[in-house]
């Protein structure tokens, strides 16, 4: 990589931590959690129970999540944003598919090197967390 590069990466990482809002991020994560324990619950009945493939069960309880995870972001989080709920909602399923892109790929890497599912979907829930808020902040409820 470049000096350039890399300086420009320096840069556009500095003006994502700017962007984030004390206030706002702590709601985000409450909403999150409550969106994470959806997922998790999903994950381990899907293939505990209902021995559903890991990757499956995990992109399922990532749909639900996400949807729920929506709809409390846009009247808790980001309430005060003029987002089009239509508009919205379009933004938020194309940046939640790159979100369960990332999500999929940390929880398939971890899971290749032997964690348990539940400890590589931990991990990677908390990893994908960075995408998510920087997502729903910049793209989808900006305003």
């Amino acid at each position: 990589m470049s000096d350039a590069s890399s300086g420009k990466h320096q840069k556009g990482l500095r003006r994502a931590v700017a962007n984030i809002h004390p206030a706002q991020f702590l709601r985000f994560a409450v909403v999150g959690g409550i969106a994470a324990m959806t997922q998790f619950s999903m994950l381990v009945g899907l293939v505990e129970l209902a021995h559903t493939n890991k990757l499956v069960a995990n992109a399922v309880g990532f749909v639900f999540a996400a949807t729920a995870n929506y709809l409390m972001n846009r009247y808790f989080t980001f309430a005060g944003t003029r987002s089009h709920m239509g508009y919205g909602m379009l933004r938020f399923a194309a940046t939640s598919l790159v979100g369960l892109g990332i999500n999929t790929l940390i929880f398939q890497a971890l899971m290749s090197f032997g964690l348990w599912y539940v400890v590589a979907w931990a991990l990677a829930t908390g990893l994908t967390l960075i995408w998510n808020y920087s997502a729903a902040r910049l793209i989808v409820f900006r305003g």
